[in-house]
């Protein structure tokens, strides 16, 4: 039997299906692969995540949350052919465990990209917004403040390599610390696809969430074993 997300339409909800549809218009190999169930290698061996991992630790709900941020890996420019800008929300649980709550990365202008930021930290009630400032500088934070003076910022700055980087975040899946709210078609696709390889296209998904999680996990873990 052969059975495809469009079957049971009737029942995803409107969120879900407008990912559908997003992927659809800008990834038609993904979307025929995801949506379409269409043959595909399946997941890299080298990448860090797997499907099964992600849809082990997958959750309907989440729990009340003790912090929240919004992160920000941008694009300087909003052509064709630029890299998307990853815009992740995801939060910290009592129980330390990380939650991934909205995955809302796309090409933007600069301007745009800030707007949305600003409109998922109001959305989901967050307590930072952070950025990267390898690429953008201080174009973030001029950004930010030009449209909500008073938003709350932290700039973060890359200084090793992305896989580097993704490692300790995927570690925190294999623990079974890590749970994606729901399903991010996109986001998923490229945990399981992307293997850090020398010229593969910049993983901007999983970039806004290493500094998500970063900021709300990662960086907690080091303050309690260093007893700051």
């Amino acid at each position: 039997i052969h059975t495809t997300y469009l079957d049971n339409i009737d029942n995803l909800d409107e969120s879900f299906i407008e990912q559908l549809e997003r992927l659809k218009s800008n990834n038609l190999k993904k979307y025929n692969h995801l949506v379409l169930g269409e043959w595909s290698d399946g997941d890299s061996d080298f990448a860090l995540w797997t499907d099964d991992l992600i849809n082990g630790l997958r959750v309907s709900e989440r729990p009340p949350l003790k912090r929240i941020v919004i992160a920000i890996d941008p694009a300087v420019t909003s052509k064709d052919t630029s890299d998307e800008t990853g815009l992740i929300a995801c939060g910290v649980g009592f129980d330390n465990h990380l939650y991934v709550l909205e995955d809302c990365t796309g090409t933007y202008t600069p301007k745009d990209w800030a707007t949305k930021a600003i409109m998922m930290y109001r959305k989901w009630e967050a307590d930072r917004v952070v950025g990267e400032v390898n690429n953008g500088g201080d174009l973030i934070e001029t950004v930010l403040r030009s449209i909500d003076q008073n938003i709350p910022y932290k700039s973060v700055h890359a200084t090793r390599d992305k896989l580097t980087r993704a490692e300790p975040v995927a570690s925190i899946y294999e623990q079974g610390k890590a749970h994606h709210v729901g399903k991010f078609l996109e986001l998923e696709y490229e945990m399981t696809t992307w293997e850090g390889k020398k010229g593969q296209k910049s993983p901007n998904r999983i970039d806004a969430l290493v500094w998500g999680a970063t900021e709300t996990v990662l960086n907690k873990k080091r303050e309690v074993s260093f007893g700051w």
